[in-house]
Protein backbone atom coordinates (compact mmCIF):
# COMPACT_ATOMS: atom_id res chain seq x y z
CA UNK A 1 0.00 0.00 0.00
CA UNK A 2 1.02 3.40 -0.25
CA UNK A 3 0.83 5.71 2.20
CA UNK A 4 1.34 9.24 2.70
CA UNK A 5 3.64 10.63 6.36
CA UNK A 6 2.77 14.41 6.94
CA UNK A 7 4.74 15.10 8.99
CA UNK A 8 4.86 19.64 10.69
CA UNK A 9 7.57 21.00 12.76
CA UNK A 10 6.74 23.80 14.60
CA UNK A 11 9.72 27.30 14.72
CA UNK A 12 11.67 27.42 18.29
CA UNK A 13 9.48 28.96 20.45
CA UNK A 14 5.91 28.05 18.94
CA UNK A 15 3.51 25.53 20.32
CA UNK A 16 2.17 22.87 17.94
CA UNK A 17 -0.86 23.82 19.79
CA UNK A 18 -1.23 27.21 18.49
CA UNK A 19 -4.05 28.03 16.51
CA UNK A 20 -1.99 30.88 15.43
CA UNK A 21 0.67 29.34 13.48
CA UNK A 22 0.75 27.89 10.16
CA UNK A 23 2.43 24.59 11.64
CA UNK A 24 -0.93 24.18 13.25
CA UNK A 25 -3.16 24.93 11.07
CA UNK A 26 -2.24 22.46 8.65
CA UNK A 27 -1.55 19.73 10.97
CA UNK A 28 -5.29 20.17 12.38
CA UNK A 29 -6.32 20.47 8.49
CA UNK A 30 -4.64 17.11 7.63
CA UNK A 31 -6.73 14.18 7.29
CA UNK A 32 -5.66 11.07 8.98
CA UNK A 33 -6.82 7.51 7.65
CA UNK A 34 -5.37 4.05 7.23
CA UNK A 35 -3.03 5.82 4.07
CA UNK A 36 -2.53 9.05 6.13
CA UNK A 37 -0.52 9.72 9.14
CA UNK A 38 -0.12 12.84 10.25
CA UNK A 39 2.38 13.96 13.19
CA UNK A 40 2.86 17.17 14.74
CA UNK A 41 5.82 18.58 16.99
CA UNK A 42 6.16 21.82 18.88
CA UNK A 43 9.37 23.72 18.64
CA UNK A 44 12.51 22.62 20.53
CA UNK A 45 12.12 25.79 22.57
CA UNK A 46 8.91 24.57 23.88
CA UNK A 47 9.86 21.06 25.16
CA UNK A 48 13.73 21.36 25.98
CA UNK A 49 14.01 24.96 27.14
CA UNK A 50 16.91 26.95 27.03
CA UNK A 51 19.03 24.18 25.44
CA UNK A 52 16.78 24.13 22.66
CA UNK A 53 16.37 28.06 22.49
CA UNK A 54 20.18 28.58 22.22
CA UNK A 55 21.50 25.38 20.55
CA UNK A 56 18.62 23.38 19.64
CA UNK A 57 18.81 20.68 21.26
CA UNK A 58 15.67 18.13 20.80
CA UNK A 59 15.69 18.57 17.10
CA UNK A 60 17.39 14.85 17.28
CA UNK A 61 14.88 13.31 19.53
CA UNK A 62 11.58 14.67 17.22
CA UNK A 63 13.42 13.27 13.82
CA UNK A 64 14.19 9.99 15.83
CA UNK A 65 10.51 9.35 16.27
CA UNK A 66 9.36 10.04 12.57
CA UNK A 67 11.98 8.01 11.58
CA UNK A 68 11.26 5.22 13.34
CA UNK A 69 7.40 5.50 12.05
CA UNK A 70 9.16 5.44 8.70
CA UNK A 71 11.18 2.36 8.94
CA UNK A 72 8.39 0.27 10.46
CA UNK A 73 5.28 1.21 8.05
CA UNK A 74 8.38 0.29 5.30
CA UNK A 75 9.29 -3.06 6.76
CA UNK A 76 5.48 -3.70 6.69
CA UNK A 77 5.81 -3.46 3.03
CA UNK A 78 4.38 0.16 2.62
CA UNK A 79 5.86 2.40 -0.09
CA UNK A 80 5.87 5.95 2.08
CA UNK A 81 5.49 9.38 0.71
CA UNK A 82 6.92 11.64 3.13
CA UNK A 83 6.04 15.26 3.53
CA UNK A 84 7.30 17.46 5.85
CA UNK A 85 6.75 21.27 6.80
CA UNK A 86 9.08 23.78 8.87
CA UNK A 87 9.48 26.78 10.07
CA UNK A 88 12.60 28.75 11.64
CA UNK A 89 14.55 25.31 13.47
CA UNK A 90 11.69 23.28 12.12
CA UNK A 91 12.63 23.75 8.95
CA UNK A 92 16.18 22.41 10.19
CA UNK A 93 14.34 19.85 11.98
CA UNK A 94 12.95 18.96 8.04
CA UNK A 95 16.58 18.75 6.91
CA UNK A 96 17.88 16.69 9.71
CA UNK A 97 15.15 14.24 8.96
CA UNK A 98 16.16 14.06 5.39
CA UNK A 99 19.68 13.83 5.66
CA UNK A 100 19.30 10.53 7.71
CA UNK A 101 16.83 9.12 5.46
CA UNK A 102 18.92 9.83 2.64
CA UNK A 103 20.10 6.18 2.01
CA UNK A 104 17.30 4.91 1.89
CA UNK A 105 15.88 3.17 -1.36
CA UNK A 106 13.74 5.78 -3.22
CA UNK A 107 11.64 3.13 -4.69
CA UNK A 108 10.22 2.54 -1.06
CA UNK A 109 10.51 6.52 -0.13
CA UNK A 110 9.62 9.64 -1.63
CA UNK A 111 10.72 12.46 0.14
CA UNK A 112 9.18 16.42 -0.26
CA UNK A 113 10.23 19.44 1.98
CA UNK A 114 8.40 22.39 2.69
CA UNK A 115 10.63 24.92 4.03
CA UNK A 116 9.91 28.36 5.51
CA UNK A 117 13.19 30.54 6.54
CA UNK A 118 15.36 27.67 8.02
CA UNK A 119 17.55 28.83 10.57
CA UNK A 120 19.95 26.94 12.22
CA UNK A 121 20.72 29.67 15.38
CA UNK A 122 24.53 29.64 14.39
CA UNK A 123 26.56 32.76 13.86
CA UNK A 124 28.20 33.01 10.54
CA UNK A 125 31.74 33.40 11.43
CA UNK A 126 31.50 30.23 13.66
CA UNK A 127 29.71 28.32 10.92
CA UNK A 128 32.53 28.89 9.17
CA UNK A 129 35.06 27.61 11.30
CA UNK A 130 33.63 24.32 12.35
CA UNK A 131 36.23 21.33 11.14
CA UNK A 132 34.21 18.97 13.02
CA UNK A 133 30.45 19.44 11.63
CA UNK A 134 28.63 19.98 14.52
CA UNK A 135 26.75 23.48 14.32
CA UNK A 136 23.36 22.66 12.65
CA UNK A 137 23.94 25.17 10.24
CA UNK A 138 26.89 22.34 8.52
CA UNK A 139 25.25 19.21 9.59
CA UNK A 140 22.29 20.13 7.26
CA UNK A 141 23.72 22.41 4.86
CA UNK A 142 24.60 19.45 2.42
CA UNK A 143 21.81 17.08 0.99
CA UNK A 144 23.45 16.23 -2.30
CA UNK A 145 23.47 12.74 -1.47
CA UNK A 146 20.05 12.65 -0.09
CA UNK A 147 18.68 9.86 -2.85
CA UNK A 148 14.78 10.00 -2.02
CA UNK A 149 14.93 13.40 -2.13
CA UNK A 150 12.10 14.69 -4.56
CA UNK A 151 11.10 18.19 -4.13
CA UNK A 152 11.63 21.07 -2.04
CA UNK A 153 10.07 24.22 -1.74
CA UNK A 154 12.21 26.80 0.04
CA UNK A 155 10.29 30.45 1.04
CA UNK A 156 12.84 32.62 2.67
CA UNK A 157 11.47 36.32 3.74
CA UNK A 158 13.28 39.21 2.80
CA UNK A 159 13.79 41.51 5.73
CA UNK A 160 16.76 41.02 8.36
CA UNK A 161 17.24 40.78 11.68
CA UNK A 162 20.66 42.03 13.75
CA UNK A 163 23.23 39.53 13.57
CA UNK A 164 23.01 39.12 17.06
CA UNK A 165 19.74 37.38 16.87
CA UNK A 166 21.52 34.57 14.95
CA UNK A 167 18.29 34.28 12.55
CA UNK A 168 20.23 33.85 9.15
CA UNK A 169 18.61 31.14 7.24
CA UNK A 170 20.27 28.37 5.66
CA UNK A 171 20.42 27.97 1.91
CA UNK A 172 21.07 23.84 1.05
CA UNK A 173 22.93 22.17 -1.44
CA UNK A 174 20.52 19.72 -3.21
CA UNK A 175 20.73 16.65 -5.32
CA UNK A 176 20.90 17.31 -8.71
CA UNK A 177 17.99 15.27 -9.77
CA UNK A 178 15.78 17.43 -6.94
CA UNK A 179 12.89 19.73 -8.15
CA UNK A 180 13.89 22.65 -5.99
CA UNK A 181 11.69 26.25 -5.72
CA UNK A 182 13.64 28.96 -4.14
CA UNK A 183 11.30 31.97 -3.53
CA UNK A 184 12.16 35.14 -1.35
CA UNK A 185 8.83 36.31 0.00
CA UNK A 186 7.84 39.66 1.41
CA UNK A 187 7.98 39.56 5.72
CA UNK A 188 10.22 38.28 8.43
CA UNK A 189 11.23 35.77 9.88
CA UNK A 190 8.30 35.04 12.10
CA UNK A 191 5.73 37.21 10.27
CA UNK A 192 5.36 34.73 7.62
CA UNK A 193 4.16 31.82 9.89
CA UNK A 194 1.75 33.90 11.65
CA UNK A 195 -1.71 33.01 10.05
CA UNK A 196 -3.80 36.27 10.56
CA UNK A 197 -0.27 38.43 9.14
CA UNK A 198 -0.67 39.60 5.69
CA UNK A 199 2.60 38.36 4.98
CA UNK A 200 1.49 35.05 5.18
CA UNK A 201 -0.66 34.99 2.92
CA UNK A 202 1.68 33.62 -0.22
CA UNK A 203 3.21 31.60 2.35
CA UNK A 204 0.23 30.20 2.95
CA UNK A 205 -0.91 29.68 -0.29
CA UNK A 206 2.19 27.88 -1.46
CA UNK A 207 2.64 25.34 1.41
CA UNK A 208 -0.71 24.43 1.29
CA UNK A 209 -0.51 23.99 -2.42
CA UNK A 210 2.87 21.98 -2.43
CA UNK A 211 1.25 19.27 0.06
CA UNK A 212 -1.87 19.15 -1.68
CA UNK A 213 0.05 18.28 -5.06
CA UNK A 214 2.27 15.80 -3.22
CA UNK A 215 -0.25 13.48 -1.54
CA UNK A 216 -1.67 15.37 1.51
CA UNK A 217 -5.42 15.26 1.82
CA UNK A 218 -5.83 18.67 3.09
CA UNK A 219 -8.85 20.16 4.16
CA UNK A 220 -8.92 23.40 1.92
CA UNK A 221 -11.63 25.52 0.12
CA UNK A 222 -9.34 25.80 -2.34
CA UNK A 223 -8.91 23.75 -6.01
CA UNK A 224 -5.36 23.39 -5.95
CA UNK A 225 -5.76 21.28 -9.17
CA UNK A 226 -7.56 24.48 -10.65
CA UNK A 227 -4.40 25.75 -12.52
CA UNK A 228 -5.56 28.64 -14.17
CA UNK A 229 -7.86 29.61 -11.06
CA UNK A 230 -4.43 29.17 -9.07
CA UNK A 231 -2.67 31.41 -11.33
CA UNK A 232 -5.21 34.22 -10.90
CA UNK A 233 -4.95 34.16 -7.74
CA UNK A 234 -1.11 33.78 -7.19
CA UNK A 235 -1.05 36.98 -10.07
CA UNK A 236 -3.17 39.08 -7.56
CA UNK A 237 -1.60 37.99 -4.67
CA UNK A 238 2.11 39.12 -5.97
CA UNK A 239 1.17 42.19 -7.34
CA UNK A 240 -1.10 43.36 -3.80
CA UNK A 241 3.33 41.95 -2.33
CA UNK A 242 4.49 44.30 -4.55
CA UNK A 243 3.82 47.42 -2.23
CA UNK A 244 5.23 46.14 0.95
CA UNK A 245 8.87 46.31 -0.57
CA UNK A 246 9.54 50.00 0.33
CA UNK A 247 13.69 49.81 0.92
CA UNK A 248 16.55 48.57 -0.20
CA UNK A 249 17.91 45.82 1.84
CA UNK A 250 20.07 42.68 2.24
CA UNK A 251 19.67 39.36 4.27
CA UNK A 252 23.10 37.40 4.81
CA UNK A 253 22.61 33.44 4.73
CA UNK A 254 24.45 30.70 5.63
CA UNK A 255 25.28 29.35 1.95
CA UNK A 256 28.43 27.66 0.43
CA UNK A 257 27.77 28.92 -2.61
CA UNK A 258 28.11 32.54 -1.31
CA UNK A 259 24.94 34.31 -1.77
CA UNK A 260 22.49 36.72 -0.28
CA UNK A 261 18.83 37.40 0.23
CA UNK A 262 18.16 40.89 -1.79
CA UNK A 263 15.26 43.30 -1.88
CA UNK A 264 15.21 46.45 -4.55
CA UNK A 265 11.95 48.15 -4.44
CA UNK A 266 10.18 49.45 -7.78
CA UNK A 267 10.78 46.12 -9.77
CA UNK A 268 8.01 45.28 -11.90
CA UNK A 269 7.68 41.66 -10.52
CA UNK A 270 7.75 40.59 -7.28
CA UNK A 271 10.04 37.93 -7.37
CA UNK A 272 11.41 35.24 -10.20
CA UNK A 273 8.28 32.85 -9.98
CA UNK A 274 6.04 36.11 -10.41
CA UNK A 275 8.12 36.55 -13.11
CA UNK A 276 7.60 33.19 -14.56
CA UNK A 277 3.66 32.80 -14.40
CA UNK A 278 3.78 35.94 -16.87
CA UNK A 279 5.55 34.60 -19.00
CA UNK A 280 8.63 37.41 -19.30
CA UNK A 281 11.71 35.83 -20.14
CA UNK A 282 13.44 39.26 -20.33
CA UNK A 283 15.92 40.45 -18.13
CA UNK A 284 13.64 42.47 -16.27
CA UNK A 285 14.92 42.74 -12.57
CA UNK A 286 12.86 41.53 -9.78
CA UNK A 287 12.35 42.91 -6.61
CA UNK A 288 13.24 39.81 -4.08
CA UNK A 289 15.80 37.65 -5.48
CA UNK A 290 18.88 35.67 -4.04
CA UNK A 291 21.98 36.80 -5.31
CA UNK A 292 25.58 36.09 -5.30
CA UNK A 293 27.04 37.99 -2.31
CA UNK A 294 29.82 40.64 -3.58
CA UNK A 295 33.29 40.82 -1.99
CA UNK A 296 36.44 39.18 -1.68
CA UNK A 297 35.53 37.06 1.21
CA UNK A 298 32.28 35.72 -0.63
CA UNK A 299 34.60 35.19 -4.27
CA UNK A 300 36.91 32.97 -2.81
CA UNK A 301 34.17 30.70 -0.78
CA UNK A 302 32.15 30.20 -4.06
CA UNK A 303 36.01 29.23 -5.48
CA UNK A 304 36.53 26.67 -3.11
CA UNK A 305 32.76 25.42 -3.47
CA UNK A 306 33.41 24.43 -6.65
CA UNK A 307 37.22 23.69 -6.40
CA UNK A 308 37.33 21.76 -3.09
CA UNK A 309 40.56 20.03 -3.53
CA UNK A 310 42.17 23.08 -4.83
CA UNK A 311 41.58 24.73 -1.19
CA UNK A 312 42.65 21.67 0.52
CA UNK A 313 45.99 22.11 -1.24
CA UNK A 314 46.40 25.55 -0.17
CA UNK A 315 45.01 25.10 3.12
CA UNK A 316 47.83 22.21 3.77
CA UNK A 317 50.59 24.19 2.46
CA UNK A 318 50.02 27.08 4.22
CA UNK A 319 50.11 25.03 7.57
CA UNK A 320 52.92 22.84 6.17
CA UNK A 321 54.83 26.17 5.73
CA UNK A 322 53.92 27.78 9.17
CA UNK A 323 54.88 24.61 11.23
CA UNK A 324 58.22 23.96 9.11
CA UNK A 325 58.78 27.97 9.77
CA UNK A 326 58.20 27.53 13.25
CA UNK A 327 60.57 24.34 13.87
CA UNK A 328 63.10 26.15 11.83
CA UNK A 329 63.23 29.32 13.63
CA UNK A 330 63.16 27.99 17.35
CA UNK A 331 65.97 25.28 16.06
CA UNK A 332 63.52 22.44 16.28
CA UNK A 333 64.69 21.27 12.86
CA UNK A 334 68.16 21.67 13.82
CA UNK A 335 67.73 19.71 16.97
CA UNK A 336 66.70 16.38 15.17
CA UNK A 337 70.50 14.49 14.40
CA UNK A 338 69.16 13.14 10.75
CA UNK A 339 67.76 16.86 10.00
CA UNK A 340 70.63 18.68 11.37
CA UNK A 341 73.53 18.16 8.44
CA UNK A 342 70.98 18.90 5.70
CA UNK A 343 69.53 22.49 8.13
CA UNK A 344 72.94 23.14 7.78
CA UNK A 345 73.77 23.12 4.39
CA UNK A 346 70.38 24.12 3.14
CA UNK A 347 69.75 27.32 5.53
CA UNK A 348 66.34 28.60 4.96
CA UNK A 349 65.90 26.73 2.16
CA UNK A 350 65.11 23.59 4.14
CA UNK A 351 61.93 25.17 5.07
CA UNK A 352 60.88 24.36 1.53
CA UNK A 353 62.25 21.04 1.44
CA UNK A 354 60.81 19.98 4.60
CA UNK A 355 57.31 21.60 4.14
CA UNK A 356 56.10 18.38 1.97
CA UNK A 357 56.90 15.56 4.38
CA UNK A 358 55.42 17.74 7.50
CA UNK A 359 51.92 18.89 5.20
CA UNK A 360 51.91 15.18 4.38
CA UNK A 361 52.61 13.77 7.99
CA UNK A 362 50.23 16.33 9.54
CA UNK A 363 47.19 15.41 7.07
CA UNK A 364 47.73 11.46 7.36
CA UNK A 365 47.49 12.01 11.06
CA UNK A 366 44.35 14.50 10.97
CA UNK A 367 42.07 12.87 8.22
CA UNK A 368 43.50 8.99 9.26
CA UNK A 369 42.84 9.44 13.47
CA UNK A 370 42.23 12.68 14.92
CA UNK A 371 39.28 13.90 12.62
CA UNK A 372 37.66 10.79 12.70
CA UNK A 373 37.69 10.29 16.35
CA UNK A 374 36.81 14.03 17.41
CA UNK A 375 34.17 13.65 15.03
CA UNK A 376 32.94 10.74 16.31
CA UNK A 377 32.79 12.33 20.01
CA UNK A 378 31.34 15.49 19.06
CA UNK A 379 28.78 14.01 16.84
CA UNK A 380 27.62 11.62 19.72
CA UNK A 381 27.85 13.95 22.56
CA UNK A 382 25.62 16.81 20.42
CA UNK A 383 23.56 14.36 18.48
CA UNK A 384 23.04 11.25 20.64
CA UNK A 385 20.30 9.71 17.98
CA UNK A 386 21.83 10.93 14.81
CA UNK A 387 22.38 8.21 12.59
CA UNK A 388 22.17 7.77 8.15
CA UNK A 389 19.77 4.95 8.31
CA UNK A 390 19.12 1.80 6.33
CA UNK A 391 16.35 -0.81 4.98
CA UNK A 392 17.03 -4.04 4.33
CA UNK A 393 14.89 -5.34 1.49
CA UNK A 394 13.06 -8.33 2.08
CA UNK A 395 14.05 -11.61 1.84
CA UNK A 396 12.18 -13.25 -1.05
CA UNK A 397 12.38 -17.38 -2.03
CA UNK A 398 13.03 -17.53 -5.69
CA UNK A 399 10.65 -19.83 -6.62
CA UNK A 400 11.56 -23.61 -7.81
CA UNK A 401 11.47 -23.50 -11.58
CA UNK A 402 11.89 -26.75 -12.40
CA UNK A 403 8.74 -28.22 -10.47
CA UNK A 404 6.82 -25.52 -11.27
CA UNK A 405 7.58 -26.63 -15.38
CA UNK A 406 7.03 -30.56 -14.10
CA UNK A 407 3.55 -29.51 -13.19
CA UNK A 408 2.98 -27.29 -15.97
CA UNK A 409 3.90 -30.31 -18.20
CA UNK A 410 1.89 -33.20 -15.88
CA UNK A 411 5.26 -34.96 -14.58
CA UNK A 412 5.12 -37.54 -12.28
CA UNK A 413 8.10 -36.19 -9.58
CA UNK A 414 8.82 -39.90 -8.69
CA UNK A 415 9.60 -40.75 -11.77
CA UNK A 416 11.91 -38.06 -12.30
CA UNK A 417 13.80 -38.31 -8.91
CA UNK A 418 14.26 -42.16 -9.83
CA UNK A 419 15.53 -41.98 -12.71
CA UNK A 420 18.77 -43.22 -12.89
CA UNK A 421 20.38 -39.57 -14.08
CA UNK A 422 19.32 -38.03 -10.60
CA UNK A 423 21.23 -41.05 -7.76
CA UNK A 424 24.35 -40.95 -6.21
CA UNK A 425 26.36 -41.39 -9.34
CA UNK A 426 28.68 -38.85 -10.83
CA UNK A 427 27.33 -35.81 -12.26
CA UNK A 428 26.83 -36.45 -15.69
CA UNK A 429 25.76 -33.04 -17.25
CA UNK A 430 22.10 -34.04 -17.24
CA UNK A 431 19.51 -32.63 -14.64
CA UNK A 432 15.78 -33.82 -13.01
CA UNK A 433 14.65 -30.95 -15.75
CA UNK A 434 16.36 -33.06 -18.88
CA UNK A 435 15.00 -36.53 -17.55
CA UNK A 436 11.53 -34.39 -17.23
CA UNK A 437 11.61 -33.34 -20.89
CA UNK A 438 12.75 -36.94 -21.73
CA UNK A 439 9.81 -38.11 -20.53
CA UNK A 440 7.76 -35.98 -21.95
CA UNK A 441 9.34 -36.19 -25.59
CA UNK A 442 8.57 -40.03 -25.08
CA UNK A 443 5.35 -39.42 -24.61
CA UNK A 444 5.07 -37.09 -27.67
CA UNK A 445 6.59 -39.45 -29.53
CA UNK A 446 4.30 -42.09 -28.40
CA UNK A 447 1.29 -40.54 -28.84
CA UNK A 448 2.25 -39.17 -32.40
CA UNK A 449 3.18 -42.74 -33.17
CA UNK A 450 -0.41 -44.45 -32.17
CA UNK A 451 -2.10 -41.02 -34.27
CA UNK A 452 -0.11 -42.67 -37.00
CA UNK A 453 -1.25 -46.09 -36.92
CA UNK A 454 -5.12 -45.24 -36.32
CA UNK A 455 -4.41 -42.89 -39.44
CA UNK A 456 -3.20 -45.50 -41.82
CA UNK A 457 -5.61 -48.20 -40.76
Amino acid sequence: MNKTISVYFSGTGFSIDDSRFLATSLLARTEENESQIKMGFNGCGVDYGFNGTIFGSGLNEQCKKVIDRIIQEINAGHQITLNVYGHSRGGIAALLLAKQLGSIDKEKLAINLALLDPVPGNFITTSSIDPFKISLTNKTMDLSDCKPLRKVLALYPHIPLPAIACHAPLLVSYPQETEVEEEVVNGCHAQAEQIFHSSSKLVKLRVEEFLVKNGTQLQTDRDYNDTEAMKQTYLSRYQEELAYVDQTLSREAHSARGMVITATPGAKYLNNRHKALVGDRSQEPVSLSIQPEKGLFSWFRRFFTHHPLVGQAIKWTLIALSVASLLYFTGGLAAIPLLAPIVVKLGSLSLLAFSPIIGGALAALWYGAAKPILSWCASKFFYPHYAIRKTEAPRVESPDSTRELMDALGVDRSSAANSPTVDSAPYQGKSPLHSARKVVKEELQHGSEQKGSLFFS
